[in-house]
């Protein structure tokens, strides 16, 4: 299982940025910690995906309820939830108003800060380069106590992982990325059938990313936005796509 939070940080300009941070509940490992002006969904997105690139897919995922994670405040579903679902994690948030959920998380922004302080940045570029060279030690220097202490990177490697799919069929999933054309339709081959997609007049001539499941397909904007969604019928070319609020 991963945690997942962002935390708030003041450049010696005094200007203020944010921190996304992803981390292994078992061994501590730091998976990722990017600065960005703000954390949007779009950031989550490629943050998680970029993390799952290099220490492979986790079987659950824990944040706590912000918007940029989960819709359940506003009775939906954002794209990081829709692709964690793709990728057949499963999705676990904490209690609002109750961060001692993902209190190991918290722990680690509490340690970073103090480096931090140590460590003044005025722009994002050295903002960056100091949480990198903060995490390399973080994982690979110092002992974790909570882990006998052994590194994080080494309790991480000690344990073999369960991997979405290990509990159920895997999904046939696929990303793919198109451009609207002029009659507000993208275009795909799904079982070997050429299918059309309405996605909109609005969105003619915009960029959109394709979560291709089985047989249902998701449409987001470049923002990771959800625009809508379609259940693919075999006996049909042209497919409507159910619009999401």
């Amino acid at each position: 299982m991963w945690q997942s939070d962002l935390t708030d940080w003041t450049l010696t300009t005094g200007r203020s940025v944010q921190i996304l941070n992803f981390i292994d509940d078992h061994s501590r490992l730091l998976l990722a910690s990017r600065a960005v002006s703000a954390v949007t969904g779009a950031v989550v997105m490629a943050t998680f995906l970029q993390a799952c690139e290099r220490w492979g897919t986790p079987a659950c995922m824990l944040t706590d309820n912000g918007a940029v994670y989960n819709a359940i405040s506003r009775h939906g579903r954002t794209a990081f939830e829709c692709l964690l679902d793709d990728l057949g994690v499963q999705y676990k948030h904490g209690r609002p108003y109750h961060p001692q959920t993902q209190r190991k998380i918290e722990r680690w922004h509490s340690t970073l800060k103090k480096w931090l302080d140590k460590h003044p940045a005025g722009t994002l570029g050295e903002l960056q380069r100091n949480l990198d060279e903060f995490v390399e030690y973080y994982n690979s220097v110092r002992p974790h106590r909570s882990r006998g202490r052994r590194t994080p990177f080494v309790a991480y490697h000690e344990r073999e992982k369960v991997r979405p799919g290990m509990f159920r069929p895997p999904h046939r999933y696929r990303v793919r990325r198109d451009i609207v054309d002029g009659a507000g339709k993208v275009s795909l081959r799904h079982h070997s059938r050429f299918m059309h997609i309405y996605v909109g007049r609005r969105q003619i001539g915009k960029r959109i990313i394709l979560h291709i499941v089985n047989d249902d397909v998701r449409v987001l904007n470049e923002d990771f936005e959800l625009i809508g969604e379609v259940t693919l019928d075999a006996n049909k070319t042209y497919q409507s796509l159910k619009r999401v609020d």
